[in-house]
């Protein structure tokens, strides 16, 4: 279809969205791009664009991305918190937080939103209020497995190592069989000396 048309933007999106299934995301990050310039009145495209644009590390256009939805759509959140992320790259701390608790403002019931702030401020170096965010992000969905190994994390990172077990398992308890999940339990086992422990993780 591109192929007839280059300017198919409809079509470049429905190819990012198969480079993605594929695992293909530097593929997916130009067909997202291509398809938000060419429809630059798609909310959803320009956020899957500035999303791979974060992921590459390329902060400065992602923003554009997150300032493009919300000049059309103030209370998008999840622009807002695209746009705090990509001033978090930017390192500026600061003003992410600010997005990200506006962002939670607007929608005091999503989870990641929670999850993204307790990054922030862990890179503040406010344990305590990030500790507080992750809490919250698994008491909003406490099947979110991703949020459990956020909070696991972070009590890893503090020392609180029973804690961070007790997250992983519980992330565990929720999908036995995802790599991420055991991957993390395992070298959380070797890095505590249960190098017995790590072997069922790793099997």
């Amino acid at each position: 279809a591109i192929e007839i048309d280059p300017t198919f933007g409809d079509a470049r999106r429905k190819l990012g969205e198969t480079y993605a299934r594929l695992g293909d995301p530097n593929n997916a990050m130009r067909e997202y791009v291509r398809a938000a310039d060419l429809l630059p009145d798609d909310v959803d495209v320009q956020l899957q664009a500035g999303t791979y644009l974060l992921a590459a590390n390329r902060a400065e256009d992602a923003k554009a991305r997150a300032d493009a939805v919300l000049s059309r759509q103030p209370n998008n959140v999840q622009a807002q918190v695209l746009l705090g992320n990509a001033l978090a790259g930017l390192n500026d701390l600061e003003s992410a937080v600010t997005e990200l608790e506006q962002a939670i403002q607007l929608d005091p019931s999503r989870a990641p939103s929670y999850a993204n702030l307790g990054a922030l401020e862990l890179a503040r170096g406010r344990r305590d209020a990030a500790e507080q965010a992750f809490k919250r992000a698994v008491t909003l969905d406490p099947k979110w497995l991703v949020g459990h190994l956020a909070l696991g994390q972070h009590y890893w990172a503090a020392g609180k190592l029973e804690n961070a077990k007790e997250a992983f398992l519980k992330a565990r308890s929720l999908n036995a069989e995802d790599p991420l999940v055991n991957r993390t339990l395992a070298l959380f086992s070797l890095a505590t000396g249960d190098v017995a422990g790590a072997e069922q993780y790793l099997k």
